[in-house]
């Protein structure tokens, strides 16, 4: 393959009610497209191009303009003959190599069409190939996929990021979600974004990638702790936005789904992974998820979903759409069987302490205590194991004076989680934070549902697949 001189992104004018494309400078001289000399064009419909050729028998001829005293190439293509491969295009990407010019479809609207291309051939086999970022044990993905299946669309998970190896152990051997062919890979996504070439080009380009950014210092509360004027000042996750573009690029979703706590999107990061979506190609949408409208327990989250120009879903409309009955269950319908006398209930006497001076304090920090007959709890973290003044406990039966934290069964019940999906880990600490890391089970069914409804329709390409580059 010649190399290239130069590469120019040009818009397509409009002149005398045919497309336009005026191409002039030392660009294409470099090429050899000088003043007076002959060119021939060339259709190439397939890869949806047009290719200028430097030929003594050519019917055009390269013009000239004289600017600053300096004389320089002019070509003006000016006619629906020559420029209709791109009539419903605003740019175009002008391919400059010794000999030649390539005029090619902008690599941005080549990548959209491969992507919708790539889901409409999946959905008439009735699938979906799907991927996911800081995956944890897989409780989004494994909702998701449970919602595209209740569709009728058999999602199948190629690839699983997650910076802890045990989460994807745990996930592997659990979750049904995985099949024998999805790649585990437990390194930092930065890493796999910029630095390990081998692994990234070994991570296949999917139709849904779902992914659960770390939000420790995009909450307040983590902000605060941190001492951050801004979550982006945080040197383990402030970051990761840019390496999650880098794997988004490389994963060229149709369907991009992304959950946080409500802060984040109040963030830089939020704000240019819009930009930057929009920029890809992407309409970006949101919406917030209560919790409590799908179990137990309160948890709150705001989930952006982009989605390929062009492809048509409402995502709003999501929050209208039916969803599954709440269950009215109290906490009490959850509870593991539990002996008054066991040792994990406790008078948990500091936190007692700590609730008197926070009050006295005026602050309104205030231990978080519920019985059997609660019909909600609040947000239950992945640091749930370390007895924190907020997050709720559950009273004794009959003693006022003692309590106990929620047992790892009782917490994947709280959220509406599969129990298998913890199953076999034997750490309480680290089964709370697989839990607390995740999301409100039922309803990401429901979005999985929402979104499998929205794309059934797709059936067959919109638009011709194009290659990526002349």
């Amino acid at each position: 393959m010649k190399k290239i001189i130069a590469a120019i992104l040009k818009r397509i004018g409009r002149h005398r009610g045919a497309p336009r494309l005026y191409i002039e400078g030392q660009a294409p001289a470099r090429g050899g497209f000088t003043p007076g000399v002959r060119y021939s064009l060339e259709r190439h419909e397939g890869r949806q191009a047009l290719v200028l050729r430097l030929d003594r028998q050519g019917t055009k001829v390269v013009s000239r303009k004289v600017k600053s005293d300096r004389e320089q190439p002019v070509i003006d293509l000016n006619s629906h003959e020559a420029l209709g491969l791109f009539a419903d295009m605003e740019s175009v990407r002008v391919i400059i190599r010794p000999g030649e010019i390539w005029i090619v479809p902008e690599a941005v609207e080549v990548r959209r069409r491969e992507r919708v291309s790539r889901l409409a051939s999946e959905l008439a086999e009735g699938r979906i190939s799907t991927a996911a970022i800081a995956h944890g044990a897989g409780v989004m993905t494994h909702a998701m996929h449970t919602g595209l299946k209740d569709a009728g669309i058999q999602p199948r998970l190629k690839w699983a990021i997650e910076l802890e190896e045990d989460a994807l152990d745990q996930a592997c051997r659990v979750n049904d979600a995985w099949s024998g062919d999805t790649i585990a890979v437990a390194m930092p996504l930065q890493q796999v974004a910029f630095a390990d070439s081998y692994v990234r080009d070994c991570l296949e380009p999917v139709s849904l990638l779902e992914a659960g950014l770390p939000c420790t210092a995009a909450s307040v509360a983590g902000r605060s702790k941190k001492r951050l004027a801004q979550a982006e000042d945080d040197g383990a996750a402030g970051h990761l936005v840019a390496g999650f573009l880098a794997l988004l690029a490389q994963a060229n979703p149709a369907i991009m789904v992304l959950e946080n706590v409500v802060p984040y999107f109040s963030t830089a990061s939020a704000a240019i992974l819009r930009t930057q979506l929009r920029e890809l190609g992407y309409d970006v949408q949101e919406v917030t998820i209560e919790g409590g409208d799908y179990a137990i327990e309160k948890r709150t989250r705001r989930v952006m979903v982009a989605v390929t120009h062009g492809l048509s879903m409402d995502v709003e409309a999501f929050l209208s759409h039916p969803a599954p009955e709440k269950a009215h269950r109290k906490v009490g319908d959850v509870l593991e069987p539990v002996a008054a006398d066991d040792p994990c209930w406790s008078a948990m006497t500091y936190l007692r302490e700590k609730e008197a001076r926070d009050a006295a304090a005026g602050k309104g920090f205030r231990m978080a205590i519920v019985g059997p007959d609660a019909t909600e709890v609040g947000t239950i973290g992945a640091g749930y194991q370390k007895n924190r003044s907020t997050e709720p406990k559950l009273a004794h039966p009959e003693n006022p004076a003692l309590l106990r934290l929620f047992t790892p069964v009782e917490h994947a019940r709280l959220k509406g989680i599969p129990e298998k999906l913890i199953a076999g880990v034997e750490s309480a600490t680290r089964a709370h934070e697989m839990l607390g890391q995740s999301v409100i089970w039922p309803a990401f069914r429901h979005l999985g549902h929402f979104i499998g409804q929205s794309i059934r329709p797709l059936a067959q390409p919109r638009h011709p697949v194009m290659t990526a580059a002349a």
